[in-house]
């Protein structure tokens, strides 16, 4: 029986096999199946009777590929896309981010949580706990600790240079290092360190990891330590710096001290019933009684974001649940306040209107073919409205009269109420993990809704009021939009 004689090659990136030429299939195929790394390109060249694998880059198709593949389909796109859509999400969401403060300052004005703090941490801890214990892993723990470290250094370096240099100011004013976010940086680091590591094994490690990422990354908002374009851009680099990281200990070593893991089956298609979670972002348009109320103010356009789930019982049809929030700016234009009120008014500001739906129901999904579905929902349950103002910045030589520097003069306070939504959408396989949606829906709620009034009497003190009761306002909104998907299949 001729045994199989590995030696490496140039720069440590080739292995070659000698072979009998009566041998050569079935030596090729014991060859392949123990040394060479899964899921990885390599140039073929055979001399005498030797045959020589060289492993190629991620960045070096080779002729071959490079007429076969579609740019979508590169080893390059495939690390690169995910990170660069967060990063220049982050730069889009930049001139707008005070709008997701106020929804913040709306609903969770008293937030206060330091859990991020041990949050940023826990995906690599995780990781670096399952090796150790001894759960394989794809690299071994040497390995994947080098591939760690250069990943977290390269994104630490780039956090630390850009709060150096731009000195932009937190949202709380404590102090000018906001952009980007080190803890979601970290974050997203330990979650692309998880997923590199043990989403071979299972997808579910990776979308735990991410899972804590997008906790620790909605905590820092919620505590107003930094803007959405903060997280948005620090969940970026954190991602490609680990991919960057991977890539350049692979240059090195090779694939030397590379795990051979069981295989998950089948990955070309999808296989199973596609249930699924996903974060959903897009741009909403109200229908209902605030846009008809110009004498005063009005709230036409705003945003929907939120999350979904439903855990699917056949291809077609599945159970499940979704935290949707849509917020609408008001537009103050019209409003002119009293007399009083405009005397000691430096600035007039306003706070924009939200509802925020926590529904359960019916999901749908048709397939179209084998990475396009079409997909619905049907919706119901509780709605709860955030408090909404127009206030004034009080001029300085009358706020330590009236101890306030910011004052709401209309207050609109919607009560808790019942609604539904229903929506269609699309949904495209990336990989049988991810999928990315487009979406339509519609969302009905009737709240009633108290309407106050501040008054200044001539003594300086200050006095609120109910001036109305909205019975049954009208707060339906249509919303299209993307949505980012993880299967469950």
């Amino acid at each position: 029986m001729l045994a199989l004689c590995l030696s490496p090659l140039i720069d440590g990136n080739a292995q070659e096999v000698e072979i009998s030429p009566t041998r050569r299939i079935v030596q090729l195929r014991a060859y392949t199946s123990r040394a060479l790394a899964p899921n990885h390109d390599y140039r073929l060249g055979i001399s005498s009777n030797r045959v020589l694998f060289k492993r190629l880059s991620a960045f070096e198709p080779g002729p071959a590929k490079q007429d076969e593949l579609k740019f979508y389909q590169t080893r390059a796109f495939k690390i690169t896309i995910a990170p660069a859509t967060l990063m220049t999400l982050g730069l889009l969401t930049f001139p707008s981010r005070t709008d997701v403060r106020d929804f913040r300052d709306d609903y969770f004005p008293d937030f206060e949580d330091n859990f991020d703090d041990v949050a940023q941490a826990l995906p690599e801890l995780i990781t670096f706990g399952l090796n150790i214990a001894g759960v394989k892993g794809q690299h071994s723990l040497g390995r994947a600790a080098a591939s760690w470290f250069v990943g977290f250094s390269i994104a630490n370096l780039l956090v630390t240079a850009g709060k150096r240099t731009l000195d932009l100011e937190r949202p709380d004013g404590s102090s000018l290092s906001t952009f980007p976010s080190g803890h979601t940086m970290r974050a997203f680091v330990g979650a692309a360190f998880m997923s590199k590591e043990y989403g071979p094994r299972s997808v579910y490690y990776s979308i735990g990891g991410y899972s804590i990422a997008t906790i620790t990354g909605a905590i820092r908002l919620l505590n107003d330590k930094h803007w959405i374009s903060d997280v948005l851009f620090g969940a970026g680099v954190g991602i490609l710096s680990v991919e960057l990281g991977y890539l350049l200990v692979e240059e090195v070593v090779g694939d030397r001290w590379t795990n051979e893991l069981p295989p998950k089956g089948p990955a070309d298609r999808p296989r199973g019933n596609p249930s699924f979670l996903d974060f959903k972002a897009g741009v909403a348009r109200h229908v209902g009684d605030l846009e008809d109320r110009d004498d005063e103010f009005s709230a036409n356009g705003g945003i929907n974001y939120g999350f979904e789930g439903a855990y699917f019982l056949n291809t077609n049809f599945g159970l499940g649940g979704e935290l949707s929030i849509g917020n609408f700016p008001i537009d103050s234009d019209n409003f002119t306040p009293d007399p009083q009120i405009d005397s000691i008014a430096a600035a007039v500001t306003t706070s924009p209107m939200g509802m925020q739906s926590l529904f359960g129901g019916a999901f749908f999904n048709l397939p179209l073919s084998q990475r396009l579905s079409a997909t619905g929902k049907l919706t119901g349950g509780w709605a709860s409205g955030a408090t909404s103002s127009v206030r004034i910045t009080v001029v300085e030589d009358r706020q330590e009269e009236l101890g306030v520097k910011e004052l709401p003069i209309v207050e609109f306070n919607p009560k808790d109420t019942v609604g539904w939504a229903a929506g269609i959408g699309l949904r495209g396989q990336l990989s049988r993990a991810i999928a990315l949606g487009v979406y339509g829906e519609y969302n009905y709620s009737r709240p009633d809704v108290e309407i106050f009034r501040t008054q200044v009497n001539p003594d300086g003190s200050t006095q609120k009021e109910l001036v109305e009761t909205v019975e049954g306002l009208k707060f339906d909104y249509f919303a299209v939009g993307i949505s980012i998907n993880a299967m469950l299949w």
